[in-house]
């Protein structure tokens, strides 16, 4: 039995924190042990205990790894996020560097070693309901994200709202309601700032129909949770998604 320190913002309610449970999960599954150390300022970290390998999720802390105790560091990164200006020439300080997606390998094997890159995938949670009936009707969940589209795709069902033909519904979950206010006063279309799980998971398995716009994901745990329910996930035509997971 080995001991992991998975570092991340384990409380932000959204993918980090969905990385960080389903990665300690799955360790913990395996016959380990793990310790979730939450990180989200500079140099702000818990105490951690010896590790095998201290697990970086996104975000860094160097201080973490200059405290040596872990046999290794591992960093699992999402591309979208990912700035190499503020990491060391060639990220030297990890041993290995896990990929959720064959887009993220191609891009981190032009910063630093390849052979300190692999592929890994990721998984999401299994959302579905058989109990919840199937309604024709649109959900784009942008979460705490400002990246998701969200703003073309509040418009152009705000723009349907005004024609004479068919009016879809559409179901908007995100924090920041400026980003959905092309929306305000459009009957078709619902906004919700903050819900929760089981609110969540019920909007997942009753719209058939799911927009995940974003120009880019790490991931994508709204798609796959999406995917997961049988729905029809609409996305861009743009790495990951076009290329193999």
């Amino acid at each position: 039995m080995s001991h992991f320190n998975i570092c991340s913002n384990i409380n932000n309610g959204v993918g980090l924190q969905k990385d960080a449970e389903l990665l300690r999960d799955l360790i913990i599954s395996w016959g380990h042990t793990v310790k979730l150390l939450h990180y989200k300022k500079q140099n702000h970290i818990e105490e951690a205990p010896h590790a095998v390998a201290n697990i970086f999720l996104e975000v860094v802390n160097y201080d973490l790894i200059a405290r040596n105790i872990s046999k290794e560091n591992w960093m699992i990164p999402n591309p979208e996020w990912f700035a190499p200006w503020d990491h060391k020439n060639g990220l030297p300080d990890f041993h290995r560097v896990l990929c959720k997606t064959q887009d993220a390998v191609r891009i981190m094997n032009k910063l630093t070693d390849v052979n300190k890159v692999s592929f890994i995938g990721f998984e999401s949670r299994d959302m579905y309901d058989a109990d919840v009936p199937r309604e024709r009707k649109f959900l784009h969940i942008a979460g705490q994200s400002r990246y998701k589209n969200t703003m073309a795709t509040t418009y152009a069902f705000a723009k349907m709202s005004l024609d004479d033909g068919p009016r879809p519904d559409l179901t908007i979950v995100g924090a920041y309601p400026d980003e959905y206010a092309f929306g305000q006063g459009a009957k078709n279309i619902r906004t919700m700032e903050r819900i929760s799980d089981d609110e969540m998971k019920h909007l997942l398995n009753s719209h058939q129909f799911h927009i995940m716009a974003a120009g880019y994901e790490g991931w994508g745990h709204a798609l796959h949770e999406g995917l997961s329910c049988g729905a029809v996930v609409l996305t861009t035509d743009h790495p990951p998604w076009r290329v193999t997971f």
